[in-house]
């Protein structure tokens, strides 16, 4: 039996990943560094001692090199009440959480943010 979930997500993650090929053909692929831990207890501790509470979250597929998409993932962005905020990871298999970023300055203005990105000017 065919499952419609299982097919929509392989059209969508095969459709952003020629997407990715596509746009960014020309690019190169940087390394960056992630501090991840198998233990998922070590990162609530970490996100609890540091204040942060999860404000945005979405469930995907790692990127990898060249576009290509590999195993399930969920990302949270974590803030905490002074805009300093996290970015972190949890991969399935095997399990482990990765902090990806931090901040100290959240900007929720979309015109400002347009703007950095250049989508538009003035």
């Amino acid at each position: 039996m065919l499952n419609f979930k299982n097919i929509a997500a392989g059209i969508i993650i095969g459709t952003f990943a020629f997407f990715l090929k596509e746009a960014f053909a020309n690019e190169t692929w940087e390394k960056s560094v992630m501090i991840c831990d198998s233990s998922m207890d070590d990162m609530v501790d970490f996100y609890i001692e540091e204040g942060l509470v999860p404000i945005m979250a979405g469930t995907g597929k790692a990127l990898y090199e060249g576009g290509e998409t590999g195993e399930d993932v969920v990302t949270f962005v974590m803030q905490d009440p002074d805009g300093k905020f996290a970015l972190i990871r949890y991969y399935y298999n095997p399990k482990r959480a990765c902090l990806l970023g931090v901040g100290s300055r959240t900007i929720y203005d979309a015109e400002a943010m347009s703007k950095m990105l250049g989508l538009y000017t003035e």
